[in-house]
């Protein structure tokens, strides 16, 4: 039962309520609300406040704008989020969410408050481009963080119910994705060859273990077994806007795993490995030794930029697509379901969470491999004749 009091202040009373504590920190919260009128009015309001409290209707403070609130939200929950995510939530939230309702008192927020925010945010123009609509990705992944963030504030009792529960998601329509054939992709490892040893390694790696940028940046030695052929992913390379290269765990539980590498593979591996300990020597004090299977010359984590453009310079001397270098872990699960390989194994390779969503990611490649099941079973079953 929420307590609260009644205070004669000058000409008016202050009504004060009891709050449940702070659920992240434990400390004292109170409701002050100055009241005009006959002390009997103010005791009645007292008893509506103490009512809404009691219905878990009342835990914001009457000051505290959605700014104030989601700036709390971004310290006490996001910041406890991979570096990445957390500039992710504080850059979308900053840009597009708090310049039009950040002045909103959190608990007067209204589903009509966010269901007017989405429509502006289809309409706005980019902030960083002239021209073109904020992307329906971009939209949607908004939408993901406002309503986590006020999901938070119902679990918190600081509002009754989330007005996010109104506003309809987004649709974002699915991009066709694009990956190498294996013709495309046997030109592109060739061509890899011209770009020296470590690129021509790289990729092979990349393209083979369908493993994700990030994760082969931050590959150590330590990581990596060449006698058994098995490479274990423990961590993941990012660069975070002002904070620089930053070096933190994969992206889920499932995303720490063993990927088998392929002999020519491990053959290249060993080729790297010499020859990286020659450019060690020859760079001398300057190299940082941070036992990266893929550093930079330094010895430093590899940048995004130094990747994409040795991508480029490979598909154009390959003559291929010039698809995205993301796309080789795509090409990957999409040639290995082509061939056959179970969708688990496919999945405990890219490091998916569920099976489900590898199917999902690469329904492309289905309709061909049912196909290959029907005529499977079909000369399975067809009877013989004599």
């Amino acid at each position: 039962m929420a307590r609260g009091s009644v205070i004669k202040r000058g000409d008016a009373w202050r009504v004060i309520v009891e709050l449940p504590p702070d659920p992240a920190t434990g400390k004292r919260r109170q409701r002050f609300e100055t009241f005009s009128g006959s002390k009997r009015e103010a005791e009645k309001r007292l008893t509506e406040l103490l009512g809404l409290v009691d219905g878990q209707q009342l835990g914001a403070s009457p000051k505290m704008t959605l700014a104030a609130y989601l700036e709390r939200w971004l310290q006490d929950h996001a910041k406890a989020k991979a570096p990445k995510t957390y500039e992710s939530y504080n850059s979308l939230l900053r840009a597009y969410v708090v310049p039009h309702l950040g002045n909103v008192p959190l608990g007067k927020l209204t589903t009509s408050h966010l269901v007017r925010l989405f429509t502006i945010l289809r309409e706005a123009r980019r902030k960083d481009k002239q021209e073109g609509a904020l992307s329906p990705a971009t939209v949607a992944i908004v939408h993901r963080t406002l309503r986590a963030a006020l999901n938070s504030a119902v679990k918190w009792q600081l509002l009754a119910r989330s007005p996010m529960q109104g506003v309809a998601a987004p649709s974002v329509p699915k991009k066709e994705m694009r990956t190498f054939t294996v013709q495309q992709a046997q030109a592109f490892l060739g061509a890899s060859c011209d770009e020296g040893l470590k690129w021509e390694t790289f990729f092979n790696v990349w393209l083979t273990t369908g493993a994700r940028p990030g994760e082969l940046r931050a590959l150590r030695w330590i990581d990596t077994n060449l006698e058994s052929g098995i490479m274990s992913i423990q961590q993941t390379g990012q660069r975070i806007e002002k904070v620089g290269r930053v070096i933190g765990q994969p992206k889920t539980a499932g995303s720490r795993r063993p990927i088998a590498l392929s002999p020519d593979v491990v053959v290249l591996l060993l080729r790297h490995k010499v020859g990286q300990n020659e450019m060690r020597l020859r760079t001398g004090p300057l190299w940082q030794d941070n036992n990266l299977v893929f550093p930079s010359d330094l010895g430093t984590m590899l940048e995004s930029k130094q990747i994409h453009q040795a991508f480029t310079r490979i598909c154009e001397r390959a003559n291929v697509p010039r698809i995205r270098p993301y796309d080789l872990r795509h090409s990957c699960a999409s040639l290995l379901l082509a061939a056959g390989i179970h969708p688990k194994i496919v999945a405990e390779r890219l490091g998916h969470s569920s099976v489900t969503l590898t199917l999902n990611t690469y329904s492309h490649v289905l309709p061909g491999l049912q196909q290959d099941a029907a005529n499977t079973l079909q000369s399975l079953l067809r009877r013989k004749t004599s």
